[in-house]
């Protein structure tokens, strides 16, 4: 079990945001690998893909919330909305538009802040 960090919390964030990404790259080399083992419709893709980002923010958020102490709620949700940030800020440096329109835009945020609120409830 993690214990409260003596670390600032700007640290135990970047520390929560790495450890979701390498989960997130880890998840979709497997879903990759699915894709090519199977076949999957753009569907099932998405789906597995927004899993994915909720799983990563979900265990992202425990981390940042379990090494934070208290608020564990508020360290959680700012966690997914942090990895929802930089996820969109590299969407838009590499193809400087929104591919799926708004509502794949607030679905993704949603599941985000979700998924680190939930990791947040749980540690």
């Amino acid at each position: 079990m993690l214990k409260t960090s003596t670390h600032s919390k700007p640290f135990i964030l970047v520390r929560s945001l790495i450890i979701s990404y390498v989960l997130t790259a880890l998840l979709l080399l497997g879903l990759a690998f699915l894709m090519y083992k199977c076949t999957m419709t753009s569907k099932q893709v998405s789906l597995g893909i927004n899993a994915i980002y909720m799983v990563a923010c979900l265990l992202g958020g425990l981390f940042c919330a379990k090494a934070c102490g208290s608020k564990r709620l508020l360290w959680g949700v700012v966690m997914g909305l942090l990895y929802f940030i930089v996820l969109f800020g590299l969407s838009l440096l590499f193809h400087h538009q929104l591919q799926q329109g708004m509502g794949h835009f607030f679905l993704v945020l949603g599941l985000c802040a979700v998924g680190g609120a939930l990791g947040g409830v749980i540690s």
